[in-house]
């Protein structure tokens, strides 16, 4: 009964599949774990360096060598090291505002955490972290890059906000945002539900019976 319930915990799969060989395994664990990274910290972050650029010309004169058709490899290295700097420090904000202002009732049990000591709770938990935690950081963090782009293009290019270009902008951007926002503490809260039905149903490791003392010699 155990092993169904956890079952339902992550994604259904469709269907029974073979077991897979070791070095596979290995291999979509860390594609699903460098998929979660980049969008979690590096598309936020190369988002936010874009709306930095609006802000500052030295920001976009680093972009622009990146950017170019014949650029080599140094300054896309540069970018993508700034991108993930700049994604981090989005993240932090990320957390504050979501986790424990929006969200701050949304809370993972700690009882949890004693679970995964065994390498299957552990391996069920980076699923959950994978399939919605990563995908809450990428909605939340473009939502606050999105909010850096938007006020810096107003500031250098746009005219007066009372223009009709302005009115429809500022429109499109705030419903853009309230999706953002509403996807950012959406995916939180499933990744929160579901680590809590994982924390409950998940196996413990058996607590080690106490040894007996030994028996008085007669």
């Amino acid at each position: 009964m155990v092993a169904q319930n956890m079952s339902d915990v992550t994604h259904d799969s469709g269907g029974s599949e073979p077991k897979e060989g070791f070095g596979v395994a290995e291999m979509k664990d860390i594609t699903a774990a460098s998929f979660g990274l980049v969008i979690a910290f590096l598309l936020p972050g190369l988002f936010g360096m874009y709306g930095l650029s609006l802000w500052s010309p030295q920001v976009a004169a680093l972009l622009k060598p990146a950017l170019a058709t014949e650029t080599t490899i140094g300054p896309s290295v540069v970018v993508l090291l700034a991108a993930t700097a700049v994604g981090l420090i989005l993240s932090a904000v990320r957390y504050l505002l979501f986790e424990k202002c929006v969200c701050y009732k949304s809370k993972i049990d700690k009882g949890l955490f004693a679970r995964l000591t065994k390498a299957e709770n552990l391996a069920i938990f980076k699923d959950i972290v994978d399939a919605h935690y990563r995908y809450h950081q990428f909605y939340g963090g473009v939502f606050l890059a999105a909010l850096i782009a938007y006020f810096g293009a107003f500031a250098a290019s746009f005219g007066s906000l009372l223009s009709a270009w302005h009115t429809w902008s500022f429109w499109a951007f705030v419903l853009f945002e309230a999706l953002l926002a509403v996807s950012a503490a959406q995916t939180f809260q499933t990744y929160v539900d579901r680590g809590n039905i994982l924390g409950v149903l998940a196996p413990s490791e058996p607590t080690p019976k106490p040894a007996e003392p030994p028996a008085p010699q007669k």
